[in-house]
């Protein structure tokens, strides 16, 4: 499996970075509630619309990692098939 460790070690390092960016988010969110408590509806609209989505997206990267290196691991028939959640994001992103 030794073309296989790059690909999917490279999917596991982005998705650890995903998840160190993902709380740069959080603590974004935080501080922008709490210092503009008075910000227009649409702004709070919007920032509370991309946190979401942020959290869904990386939720579901890390769904896709777990499923192929964790509850398949060592079985490569499942390399074969594509997780439902990698297709999710594959197909929102085509859109």
């Amino acid at each position: 499996m030794g073309e296989l460790d790059a690909t999917y070690g490279a999917v596991l390092v982005g998705v650890f970075v995903s998840a160190v960016l993902y709380g740069v988010t959080n603590v974004q969110v935080y501080v922008f509630f709490r210092e503009y408590p008075r910000d227009v509806i649409w702004n709070k609209f919007a920032v509370l619309w991309l946190w979401f989505l942020d959290t869904v997206h990386l939720g579901l990267c890390f769904h896709m990692v777990y499923w192929y290196l964790i509850t398949n691991y060592a079985n490569p028939t499942q390399l074969l098939i594509v997780v439902w959640s990698f297709q999710v994001c594959y197909s929102s992103s085509r859109t």
